[in-house]
């Protein structure tokens, strides 16, 4: 079958920040662009009016940016917290078979999706995030195929997504 992958790889905790840094920046993508309006219009005010209130306006983006970073890195600190409780002392192997549908499973845990249920692909230089309805991400490492590639996998799973 042409369009059957098999990724196995070790689940670190080191895997965490990759994949969610890069959801959370495609998810507030529209976030950052709207603070950087908001601060080019409080500097513009400034220059035209002179007035020294758009000087502590400006702080409010700058606000905005440090808060997103905050809550970023709040939610990785959870998904560490979670991973150490649930893997403990262990490095799960995380196994995921991709064709008509996708079949992951990690330790004695296995869960079958839908294609139909991807929203979009991402990558990092490291992996494949995999992003599937009700917010669900899937992490799978390009260096873990043992059936199958990364970049055609990639291309797959997006014309996966274009063709609905």
């Amino acid at each position: 079958m042409d369009n059957f992958f098999v990724s196995e790889f070790q689940y670190t905790e080191e895997c965490i920040p990759e994949y969610l840094k890069r959801w959370w920046r495609e998810n507030l993508i529209v976030s950052y662009i709207l603070t950087a309006l908001v601060f080019l219009y409080f500097f513009l005010m400034l220059i035209i009016r002179r007035n020294l209130v758009y000087l502590f306006l400006e702080l409010l983006p700058i606000l905005l940016l440090l808060l997103i970073r905050v809550k970023v890195s709040r939610a990785i600190k959870i998904e560490k917290e979670r991973y150490q409780v649930n893997y403990r002392n262990t490095v799960p192997l995380m196994h995921i078979e991709i064709g008509q549908d996708i079949l992951y499973r990690i330790e004695d845990k296995e869960k079958c999706l839908s294609l139909s249920d991807i929203k979009k692909v991402l990558e990092t230089p490291d992996m494949i995030v995999i992003c599937l309805r009700g917010n669900l991400i899937l992490p799978v490492k390009k260096t873990g195929f043992i059936q199958g590639d990364a970049e055609h996998c990639i291309k797959y799973l997006r014309s996966q997504i274009g063709s609905r």
